[in-house]
């Protein structure tokens, strides 16, 4: 068993408990799991883990934008991540001007409406944040924080 510790635990009803972890051990320093499927995990980069941080905030200021300016949202595909034989890891998109649906591995897209949305909006954050507090995000941590993101196809905007 490998030394980790948690960073979030997020219940969402469409989709069951997501989990996040920060890995001491092992090759990957970090990890999303859906727990109610074993087969549905994601170990990640550094970079994975700052781009999901980075990925919640677009998301939150194309939501404070279309209510500020009170224009319609962009919605669409914010990031998409694949392997590089095109297994699907991740796809999180805007639905409305108040929900985000996601797609993690096979399982169904799933929409998440207003406070399921802002749930896993602040679970992406802790990433991003842990990211920030070990100061992985430098050249020199990200050399001795793991593997790359370079087996990975960024689909991002």
């Amino acid at each position: 068993m490998s030394a980790r510790i948690g960073l979030f635990e997020v219940e969402l009803p469409a989709l069951g408990r997501l989990e996040g972890w920060r890995n001491f051990s092992g090759p990957f320093p970090y990890q999303l799991s859906a727990t109610n499927y074993p087969d549905h995990w994601w170990d990640m980069a550094v970079e994975d883990a700052i781009i999901l941080g980075r990925v919640a905030n677009i998301i939150r200021n194309r939501f404070r934008e279309a209510r500020e300016r009170d224009t319609p949202i962009k919605t669409g595909s914010v990031w998409s991540l694949s392997t590089d034989d095109g297994v699907l890891i991740i796809d999180i998109q805007v639905y409305d001007d108040n929900s985000i649906a996601l797609q993690f591995f096979a399982l169904p897209l799933v929409r998440l409406p207003g406070h399921e949305c802002n749930l896993l909006l602040a679970a992406f954050d802790r990433f991003g944040e842990d990211v920030r507090l070990i100061g992985a995000g430098n050249s020199r941590g990200l050399a001795s924080a793991g593997p790359t993101n370079q087996d990975y196809r960024w689909k991002g905007e």
